[in-house]
């Protein structure tokens, strides 16, 4: 791996997107609980360093990129403010483009829980007036369409996802986390 950073490392792992082919392996190097430098690479290792500010959140599926930055961001000549939701093609964004496209913005009573990525679509998590919300973003060559998720309580709070546990020789086990149930603790 190839790590420039001259911080002190609190943690570095890698995950890998196997939505294209071959897989990509993402990188990060954790200077602490907040910051990291994501890097971009393959089996051998990291090979190219994103242009991000260090206190972002990031997913990445298919040949997308979706951020949250948690402080407000400009470049090229637009401020993104923090914990917007903005994306852009993975390609574009390598090739030295940032016009990203603004998916999610917070407001005085709308904020963002979560976001993930599912079969090619991205879905933000909100909370807005402290009801759940959940939009369906679909890249399209027109842009990018959004649908609100119904069915679903006015009520509560509701999230999906996978927690995934990596084990030695490269074996990874996935629970559904709506299934995880964390222990009762005895009262003192």
């Amino acid at each position: 791996m190839i790590f420039e950073t001259r911080a002190a490392h609190v943690s570095v792992g890698c995950s890998v997107d196997d939505t294209v082919v071959p897989p990509r392996i993402w990188f990060l190097d954790a200077t602490d609980v907040s910051n990291c430098v994501v890097w971009l690479g393959d089996e051998t290792g990291a090979k190219t360093r994103l242009d991000l500010p260090s206190n972002i959140w990031m997913q990445s599926h298919r040949n997308w990129l979706a951020l949250k930055p948690r402080e407000s961001w400009s470049v090229a000549g637009q401020t993104y403010a923090a914990d917007m939701v903005i994306v852009i093609s993975l390609p574009v964004f390598l090739a030295g483009s940032r016009q990203f496209e603004v998916l999610f913005e917070p407001g005085p009573r709308r904020a963002l829980q979560s976001f993930f990525w599912s079969a090619g679509k991205l879905v933000p998590c909100i909370l807005d007036e402290l009801r759940p919300v959940f939009e369906i973003c679909t890249p399209s060559d027109n842009g990018w369409n959004r649908e609100r998720l119904g069915g679903l309580p006015d009520l509560g709070s509701s999230t999906s996802g996978l927690s995934i546990t990596i084990r030695p020789r490269a074996m990874a086990t996935c629970w559904p986390t709506s299934r995880i149930r964390s222990p009762r603790r005895p009262s003192s």
